[in-house]
């Protein structure tokens, strides 16, 4: 069997869903954790520890967790492997939104969701979805809400995940609720029922969103039988930590219908359990509604008191929000600082590239001229030898012509010297001579020496000739 690079891929991304997603069957600390990442095999492994270390100390020390998903963040872009840096954007997203920072949650949320659809993780992208859905409502933004978790709901009905499905219906049918569209609202919400009831799945959550629905729409009667139900589920499945809620919602429907003996009760429980499970929040939503009923009914001193501990949870969620805000922006911060190194580290790696690269160019632009000044300098030694021959050739043809020339010089001058001698002999005669006969005869001498000379001169002349038609000849 031959195991390709893709097919190593899917193996290594299908082990990291494995991690992402393990189940709680066994408790997970934070020791076994970072001895996973220790003794993790290969880089991809090890990133999703460090995502998994950022979310196991989310609510237990939001330092330790920035730590870890900042090493999250730094490792996952030097990896090739999509669903690794998508699972980290997940985790980041998680932490803004914990510590107070919504918008920065939803940002990181958009880039896994971006890289998740751009290379077809349908694993994943559910978890996106849903909590932009979850995001968005929490900053009040419904429509996007709607429409995200809509997305979300068509995954899962694709793969027919019936709870996956009640709850898209239960968290659509709320925003609905709260952008005033009650017909949607309740169409969605009763889906979210019916599903759940064939499923059998707990419908703690449908009935309290039912219930909230049923009280914006004035219909206190529905809005205070769904409340029952609600208060049921909890019961039956031990979710203690969502009774506060569920009273508070009571109290403040019977508020609504003018029944404030009920509604003082349900009011002191909701914020008698807030108090003891020190559920912040709860303490001051309960603590608001209960101190408007003492006053209405007159025990200004217990509504002062109230009032005071209101204040304490208000002080003490300030201060988280605070540390929140602060941590979010130290882990922000430390991220940008983070990218921005990248980014420097990135463009040095460049310039170093193109300044090789120039230098490179250079060098062999210097090599390239060297080498034609050499090509050069060997064809002019070339020219100069072949200058050389011709010029030697030149010179040996100039000796011998002038070797020639002074030898018919010589020649000439010995051989028209005989007749010359002749003749000014018989000048000589006839100056002295004073017989006719013999100055004619002195006369036909000297014609004759001098048919002589014109014949030398006559022959050397030719020969002259003869040498000059030979060397433009060649």
């Amino acid at each position: 069997m031959i195991i390709n690079q893709g097919m190593v891929r899917k193996i290594l991304t299908l082990f990291c869903i494995v991690l992402c997603y393990k189940g709680t069957a066994g408790q997970v600390t934070a020791d076994s954790l970072y001895s996973g990442y220790k003794n993790a095999t290969n880089d991809s492994i090890r990133t999703v520890f460090l995502n998994r270390l950022g979310r196991y100390y989310f609510f237990k020390n939001t330092d330790s967790s920035a730590y870890f998903l900042s090493r999250a963040i730094s490792e996952s872009k030097k990896l090739n492997y999509p669903f690794v840096k998508s699972y980290t954007y997940l985790c980041v997203g998680d932490f803004y939104s914990i510590t107070g920072d919504p918008t920065s949650g939803i940002d990181a949320y958009l880039d896994g969701l971006r890289i998740a659809e751009d290379n077809g993780i349908d694993r994943i992208r559910p978890s996106f979805l849903n909590n932009l859905g979850i995001t968005y409502s929490q900053i009040g933004q419904y429509d996007q809400a709607i429409k995200y978790t809509k997305k979300g709901l068509g995954y899962y009905i694709q793969i027919d995940h019936k709870e996956y499905q009640s709850n898209a219906y239960n968290n659509i049918g709320s925003n609905f609720t709260d952008i005033g569209s009650p017909d949607s609202a309740r169409k969605y919400l009763n889906a979210a029922l019916a599903l759940k009831r064939e499923e059998k799945l707990y419908l703690g959550s449908v009935f309290e969103n039912l219930a909230y629905h049923f009280f914006h729409t004035s219909n206190y009667d529905s809005s205070i039988y769904y409340y029952n139900q609600s208060l049921q589920q909890q019961h039956a499945y031990g979710y203690v930590r969502k009774l506060g809620q569920v009273y508070l919602g009571l109290g403040s429907v019977y508020s609504a219908n003018s029944m404030p003996d009920s509604a003082m009760y349900f009011v002191r429980k909701a914020f008698d359990e807030a108090q003891r499970l020190n559920l912040t929040q709860l303490s001051v939503n309960s603590a608001e509604v209960l101190t408007e009923l003492l006053f209405e009914d007159n025990q200004i001193k217990e509504a002062y008191d109230v009032l005071k501990i209101q204040n304490q949870y208000l002080d003490s969620i300030a201060n988280e929000v605070q540390n929140r805000v602060a941590r979010g922006r130290e882990f922000r911060f430390e991220q940008e600082k983070k990218e921005l190194e990248d980014e420097i580290l990135v463009k040095e790696a460049l310039f170093s590239q193109q300044l090789n690269m120039v230098l490179t160019a250079l060098l062999a632009s210097i090599v390239v001229l060297l080498f034609l000044l050499f090509k050069r300098y060997q064809s002019n030694r070339s020219v100069q030898k072949i200058l050389e021959v011709r010029i030697a050739d030149k010179t040996a043809q100039l000796n011998a012509k002038n070797a020639r020339l002074e030898r018919y010089a010589f020649e000439i001058s010995h051989t028209i010297k005989a007749p010359m001698t002749t003749i000014l002999g018989i000048i000589n005669l006839i100056n002295y001579e004073k017989s006719e006969e013999r100055k004619n005869q002195c006369l036909k001498l000297l014609e004759e020496e001098s048919a002589k000379i014109n014949q030398i001169l006559s022959y050397t002349l030719t020969g002259i000739e003869e040498e000059y038609d030979k060397r433009n000849k060649y």
